[in-house]
């Protein structure tokens, strides 16, 4: 049953506060939106916080060593950081998009064997027009019939 929802304020220590939000949202009871307080953030600092949120969430999970302490950086370098995380993740992406494009290429040319297509680059190249199509097997016994060919 779908009930419609109702806007509530969740007070919380802001050390548990990510871990709380995190467990709440998996549970499906919430969807989160952020308000600026009272005293209004400025537009920049909003952009800047939402930048380092997304960038955190764009890096994979896990735990430091207990020996290592946390890396100090300056806003310009943690700003920097970011936005060359949030670059990596995006030409991930794309490399994961134009791998799948091969993907399908490659299914799409499996069923003519093991061939180079610039092979059939070179051969159009001295005028022999070479077509690769899909035919059930009636259809190829029809078209063999009519032209004299074998398939």
């Amino acid at each position: 049953m779908i009930v419609p929802m109702k806007k509530i304020a969740a007070v919380m220590p802001g050390t548990t506060r990510r871990e709380s939000l995190k467990s709440l949202r998996r549970a499906g009871v919430v969807h989160v939106q952020r308000e600026n307080g009272a005293g209004g953030a400025p537009a920049a600092l909003t952009a800047e916080f939402q930048l380092f949120e997304d960038a955190l969430g764009a890096l994979p999970k896990s735990k430091a060593p207990k020996s290592s302490a946390p890396a100090v950086l300056g806003r310009r370098a943690a700003a920097e950081a970011a936005e060359a995380i949030l670059a990596l993740r995006r030409r991930e992406s794309e490399i994961i998009r134009t791998l799948g494009e091969y993907v399908l290429q490659a299914e799409t040319l499996k069923p003519w064997g093991n061939f180079e297509p610039a092979d059939i680059r070179i051969l159009a190249a001295k005028g022999i027009d070479i077509r690769l199509v899909e035919a059930d097997a009636p259809l190829r016994e029809e078209i063999a019939a009519d032209n004299d060919a074998e398939f």
